[in-house]
């Protein structure tokens, strides 16, 4: 058996993490793209009529709009992510709601189920007439 530095590699390829960054240092990041006003309102008119277009659809929206087909691909996960987040923001309980029922006792708020049924508060409310 053959004994190795690298005790817990079991691959030959592989390499210690100082070996990884001696040589070579990372290239700096491309900057973030930002859309042209065109090119949004473009994408997002699209993505109301059709939320996952085929790869052929994104790549001729790419050359129109003058993009890469990755970037409108990812235009277009993203903007699935996005609604799917508003979509459950929706189902959650407003928080101006919360705010106005701070302070106020619900315990007193008659509830659907309660003990009581209907008969009953029309019979007390017949002294009335």
């Amino acid at each position: 058996m053959e004994n190795t530095s690298s005790v817990g590699c079991a691959f030959a390829g592989c390499k210690r993490k100082e070996d990884l960054t001696s040589d070579t240092m990372p290239s700096p990041k491309k900057p973030r793209l930002v859309f042209t006003d065109l090119q949004r309102r473009t994408l997002q008119a699209i993505f109301k009529e059709t939320k996952r277009p085929s790869k052929e659809m994104q790549v001729t929206i790419a050359r129109q709009l003058g993009l890469e087909p990755t970037t409108v691909g990812n235009f277009f996960m993203n903007a699935r992510r996005r609604s799917m987040d508003k979509w459950k923001d929706d189902d959650a309980p407003s928080t101006e709601l919360d705010a106005q029922c701070d302070g106020h006792d619900l315990d007193r708020v008659p509830s659907l189920d309660s003990a009581e049924s209907e008969e009953d508060h029309d019979d007390a409310d017949d002294h009335l007439l």
